[in-house]
């Protein structure tokens, strides 16, 4: 029974709500809470120099607001990371032992890919416009690893002259992250004075990740010096006998892939403020007025409420379960 009663609190906590305001004053650095997927904002003001950051891991973020007052020089900051680079491969150092030939370098290790940029959909309603800079860049894969030496060739004698070791296999490049979709629909509210197109006052960056560098192959080591050695001839009773050869140099890495680059949608048009869009909004006809636009700022206005209320009523009608629940486990006899 507890389990049924914890699983009920569970669902509680995890009911959608729409939040009053977001705000980021001026100049000031503000990065989300990891896992904010989804805000249903009443006002999302972000002041001049403001810069809103989405959390590393993060795939995707949808803001909806009522109204939108955005400053001059406001960021949007949802690149993806850089890869790390693969690790280099071991050096083999000093001499292999008598008649042996010299151990090989260890490979480079692949460097890792850049992170996606997280997709990004704002549905406005703008009250007030400067310039806003929306970066979903993805993320440069990391540089693969250099290989590593081969050893030496030990010494030899009577046995056939060991041969140095070969180099290391160099790292991949990694593949660089996909810049991430970018899609902002809105509406000009009658108070912003703006009217047409906003483009020119939002500038997206949705470009792909740098495929990285491959590793450089590792060195041969080297082979074992020639010398005379003792042996009875016709000219004398010394030979002289050619040492090993070096070793081969490692194979060749490849270089990392470009991502993809990020869609970017930017429309004037109708929507509803807080609801989950997986498509493009109905754009507005061109000679669409003021007073249209009004309407359906109001009809979004009411549209929220009604899925506010909507929600109050469940979160009622599974408090009152809960309640009959408890009243439930109390009236079980004890054990």
């Amino acid at each position: 029974m507890k389990r049924i009663l914890g699983g009920l609190m569970v669902v509680l906590c995890a009911v959608a709500h729409a939040e009053d305001q977001l705000h980021v004053t001026a100049n000031q650095d503000y990065t989300l809470p990891s896992g904010t997927q989804e805000l249903m904002l009443k006002q999302l003001i972000l002041d001049d120099g403001a810069t809103l950051r989405v959390p590393a891991g993060m795939e995707r973020l949808q803001i909806s607001a009522e109204k939108a007052r955005i400053g001059k020089q406001v960021k949007i900051i949802a690149s993806g990371a850089n890869g790390k680079a693969g690790a280099d491969g071991k050096n083999q150092g000093g001499q292999a032992a008598t008649c042996a030939e010299g151990a090989q370098g260890g490979d480079g290790q692949p460097g890792a890919a850049g992170a996606d940029g997280a997709a990004i959909t704002l549905l406005l309603s703008i009250e007030q416009l400067g310039s806003l800079q929306v970066d979903t860049r993805g993320g440069a894969g990391g540089n693969g690893g250099n290989g590593g030496s081969g050893q030496q060739a030990g010494a030899f004698d009577v046995c056939s002259a060991p041969d140095g070791g070969a180099g290391g296999a160099a790292g991949n490049g990694g593949r660089g992250g996909n810049g991430g979709d970018v899609r902002i629909y809105y509406n000009l509210l009658p108070s912003s004075g703006l009217s047409g197109s906003i483009s020119q006052r939002i500038e997206v960056d949705a470009a792909a990740g740098n495929g990285a560098a491959p590793g450089q192959p590792g060195k041969g080591g080297e082979g074992s010096d020639g010398k005379y050695i003792n042996m009875r001839t016709l000219s004398g009773n010394k030979k002289w006998k050619a040492g090993g050869d070096e070793g081969k140099e490692g194979a060749s890495g490849q270089p990392g892939a470009a991502g993809s680059k990020g869609a970017v949608d930017i429309l004037k048009g109708g929507f509803v403020a807080g609801a989950v869009t997986q498509t493009r909004p109905v754009p507005p006809k061109p000679d669409q007025s003021l007073d249209d636009l009004r309407r359906a700022v109001q009809s979004q206005s009411e549209q929220l409420e009604q899925m506010s209320t909507k929600m109050n009523q469940t979160v009622e009608a599974l408090d009152v379960r809960i309640k009959q629940l408890e009243n439930q486990v109390k009236g079980l006899p004890d054990r």
